[in-house]
């Protein structure tokens, strides 16, 4: 029983497959790498499956675009194939899914899954979401920078019986998750009308606990 089986997959290998080995195509020498052909190794295949006498396993080759050949942006055009071994080349499979589909009922495992890395998947992605949150980040700390250095200038020049008088009649907000203050109604206002100050900030008298939005100051915006 277990010889024919064998016989089975032989010959339905020998359906599927091109008789004949050849080469991934090698890599363009500029900056953005496009049909880069990547061959990996997705499963063991027994060996008395081989063409020409020369056994192979069962091997996923699909084309990239790459940033100077190393950085994966995205892959394409994607199948299934003969793999031989490390290097470009590999067996063409006419069928691949036909070819995994038997030998599977064959009893051989197949891992379920994309056989292409995470990277070589989404690598662009990835790329442009670091490239974002480096964005965010900058503007984060650009603005974090600007609304101090605007506290800095509305509190420059102050005397000792203005900055007393802020202890008991100014107000504090919170910006980038700081407490900053106290200064006073007109300083307030200044850092609302250069929009550093945002409706939703959270602002708070100095006598007072209480935080509320600054939107609730009336005559703020």
């Amino acid at each position: 029983m277990f010889r024919i089986k064998s016989l089975s997959i032989v010959l339905f290998v020998l359906c599927v497959a091109v008789p004949k080995t050849t080469f991934a195509k090698p890599p363009p020498a500029y900056i953005f790498w496009w049909g880069v052909e990547k061959i990996v190794k997705v499963a063991d295949l027994p060996n008395h499956i081989n063409y020409q006498g020369k056994s192979f396993d069962l091997g996923y080759i699909y084309k990239r675009f790459t940033l100077l050949y190393f950085i994966p942006l995205w892959s394409y055009d994607g199948r299934y194939c003969g793999y031989v071994g490390p290097g470009r080349d590999y067996v063409i499979l006419e069928n691949g899914d036909a070819f995994v589909s038997e030998m599977e009922r064959a009893g051989i495992d197949i891992p379920s899954g994309s056989p292409i890395s995470f990277m070589d998947r989404f690598g662009l992605l990835v790329i442009l979401g670091v490239f974002l949150l480096l964005c965010v980040l900058g503007g984060l700390g650009q603005q974090d920078s600007e609304i101090s250095h605007a506290t800095d200038d509305t509190l420059e020049g102050e005397g000792s019986s203005q900055a007393a008088s802020n202890l008991q009649n100014g107000w504090y907000f919170i910006a980038e998750g700081q407490e900053i203050g106290p200064v006073s109604a007109k300083q307030l206002k200044a850092l609302a009308e250069k929009g550093l100050l945002k409706y939703d900030s959270q602002v708070r008298r100095a006598t007072q606990d209480q935080w509320y939005q600054a939107s609730q100051v009336p005559g703020l915006f």
